[in-house]
């Protein structure tokens, strides 16, 4: 995708001039929601998530909708409202590194961060998102109830449940809402029993939501703006999961099964866009593995579309969509060989080898795209201080070969939930550290490429 755009984020309580929404959100409506992004509006208006679910909350014509991210510290971007002025707060996240900041923003608008010493008349938290459904428990403290899975067919049915209540302010209110959704598909209640007396005493299960038909549920950006990362910049996601199973990869069970939409109701959305900017970008996990690819590609780039892409699968690239992205005006492609070695990459069930790694920047090369974003992860199971240092000579191999600029991001390994590797004994802080060193003194050894290198311990993000 193309480099974040540099333009001034907008400050507390300052409605960007220049966004422009995309939908008629309703003025009126019983229920008032607070959209909440536990970051900062640059990151969270690039978060197709919180587009969809703005739009489905808005468009049950039950709820008037309000965003607020890290900057608003607890209120709301519209009317600066607190936090506890709404009746629902709703959180969505795609990151676990995000979760420090839900009982902070809680508490700066006014809302006890701890679900079990709010008052009455509190507004419900509800949290969902990817990150969410991964692993619910480490925010169940601070959240009353959450949306596991793909929100598209719950949402409806929660904010016309809550509007069906009655204010907030009415005795009782909370203990009826918490009754009423807590048998909704995918609703997680913690202050629920633990155990379903209707299941014969077993422990009751929350079965994570799956939209099977992805052509009738719109995910597509709901505003453009130019503070985001994705700078005016119409999304539209062609599909769900991954069908690769690389064994460090959570997307691919995260959103199994994996499914498409059809290549002509992705090009239909993205038309839409196009009448409000000529840049479309196209979202999936395992983006070129969509069977319509080179069909959307072409047909949009024919269009005078500025089609640009999420990550590419290195064995799957192809010529027709990287015409179509050199023709749109991009100029870099992302690719993640993961690791220095085959050896290694078939450990970890990413089987791609360095071959087929040439011959994707060799026909991205070919077509204009003269900047090539290689990641890798270190501290992988298995991994060597060699394997590391193998990381540098084959970004000098590439360095050698093809008249590309190249820029290499190192990442640690952190094992996710649901995944084969989610019990890995991972690398003490030092020795993990040890092993960035070694990687990027093996790039610079090798090449010219930009380096930039995750801490060990965790963020900031220090480009080196």
């Amino acid at each position: 995708m193309p480099q974040p755009d540099r333009t001034p984020a907008p400050t507390r309580h300052e409605l960007p001039a220049d966004e422009r929404l995309l939908f008629e959100p309703p003025s009126e409506g019983r229920l008032a929601v607070a959209l909440v992004y536990p970051g900062p509006y640059r990151i969270g208006m690039s978060s197709l998530a919180l587009h969809v679910v703005w739009r489905l909350f808005a468009e049950t014509g039950a709820a008037r909708v309000e965003r607020a991210f890290t900057e608003q510290a607890g209120h709301s971007l519209e009317s600066a409202r607190p936090l506890s002025d709404f009746d629902v707060v709703a959180f969505t996240s795609s990151y676990e590194p995000e979760w420090h900041q839900l009982p902070r923003l809680l508490s700066e608008g006014g809302v006890a961060p701890l679900a079990a010493e709010r008052g009455a008349g509190a507004p419900l938290v509800l949290a969902g998102g990817a990150a969410i459904t991964m692993n619910p428990e480490p925010v169940a403290p601070f959240v009353d109830a959450a949306v596991l899975g793909e929100g598209e067919d719950v949402i409806p049915a929660l904010a016309a449940a809550l509007a069906g209540l009655g204010p907030r302010h009415l005795p009782g209110w909370r203990r009826a809402v918490l009754e009423t959704i807590a048998p909704l598909p995918g609703v997680y209640v913690p202050s629920r029993p633990e155990f379903d007396p209707g299941a014969g005493g077993r422990r009751a299960t929350v079965c994570r939501l799956i939209r099977p038909d992805l052509d009738t549920a719109q995910t597509v950006s709901a505003a453009l703006s130019p503070h985001t990362v994705f700078a005016d910049r119409f999304l539209v996601e062609v599909g769900r999961g991954c069908g690769r199973g690389c064994r460090f990869c959570l997307a691919c069970r995260l959103y199994a099964p994996t499914r498409v939409r059809s290549p002509e109701r992705v090009i239909a959305w993205s038309r839409e866009g196009l009448a409000a900017t000529p840049r479309i970008g196209l979202l999936g996990a395992a983006l070129s593995d969509y069977p319509g690819i080179d069909q959307v590609a072409t047909a949009l780039a024919e269009a005078g579309a500025e089609v640009s892409t999420s990550s590419v699968r290195i064995e799957s690239v192809s010529r027709p969509l990287l015409r179509a992205l050199a023709r749109g005006g991009q100029r870099t492609i992302t690719l993640a060989p993961e690791t220095g070695t085959e050896a290694l990459r078939a450990q970890v069930a990413k089987p791609v080898t360095d071959e087929q790694l040439f011959a994707a920047v060799e026909a991205a090369a070919g077509e204009g795209l003269d900047q090539v974003r290689l990641y890798f992860m270190v501290g992988l199971p298995g991994e060597t201080d060699a394997d590391a240092a193998a990381i540098g000579v084959l970004v000098g191999q590439v360095q050698a070969r093809f008249p590309v600029r190249l820029h290499v991001t190192l990442s640690p390994f952190v094992p996710k939930p649901h995944t084969p590797l989610q019990d890995t004994v991972t690398l003490s802080t030092k020795a993990l550290a040890a092993r960035l060193r070694t990687a990027t003194r093996a790039i610079r050894q090798h090449s010219r490429a930009e380096v930039g290198e995750w801490s060990a311990r965790w963020p900031p993000f220090r480009p080196s």
